[in-house]
């Protein structure tokens, strides 16, 4: 994710790095900016993590991609000592940071309570187990869920590691559900 922050930069363009980020979330980022790119491994084995691209319109078809990365090539080929100094020092003044999930949920949580005529806690006396398969579904458990008022008790594979992604099973979900009596 850094390489991609500095390579962005470097060729003079200014970096919003939001960190962990869900799909949803990404289309939510587009508005103050002019694309997003994720790097993704949420439900995939770790040999097939990738990058997927944003606009504001959607996301990027093949020849979109194609185009970027001849584009890419082009601004690498163009690069000399001198000139790869000049990027570095560029990058690190136009890169910011912005813990956007935290934002995102709160977001969330504003819209639940506002469906829900304004009721503080609308999930309360609700026991909801997350599955976030190792991926950035994590902050739906505490973030979103709870202070909505559900127990996420029995919640499972909430560390965001694209190593360890799970499949998770349905009789696994089924044994979650019976064990810790969720509704």
């Amino acid at each position: 994710m850094e390489a991609a922050c500095w390579g962005i930069a470097g060729a003079y363009f200014d970096v919003v790095h939001y960190g962990l980020a869900s799909t949803p979330a990404m289309f939510d980022i587009l508005s103050p900016v002019d694309g997003a790119i994720m790097i993704i491994a949420s439900h995939l084995p770790y040999n097939r993590n990738g990058f997927k691209f944003f606009t504001n319109v959607g996301g990027l078809g093949k020849a979109d991609i194609k185009d970027i990365l001849e584009r890419a090539a082009n601004i690498y080929n163009g690069f000399t000592p001198d000139s790869l100094k000049e990027a570095e020092k560029k990058a690190s003044l136009s890169i910011s940071k912005v813990d956007y999930m935290s934002v995102y949920a709160s977001d969330l949580v504003t819209v639940v309570r506002k469906a829900s005529v304004n009721i503080e806690k609308p999930l309360e006396g609700f026991h909801i187990i997350v599955d976030a398969g190792n991926g950035a579904g994590d902050f739906f458990a505490g973030k979103v869920l709870e202070p909505l008022g559900a127990v996420t008790y029995g919640s499972q594979f909430l560390e965001p590691d694209g190593n360890k992604l799970t499949n998770s099973k349905l009789i696994w979900i089924w044994y979650r559900i019976n064990s810790t009596y969720v509704d």
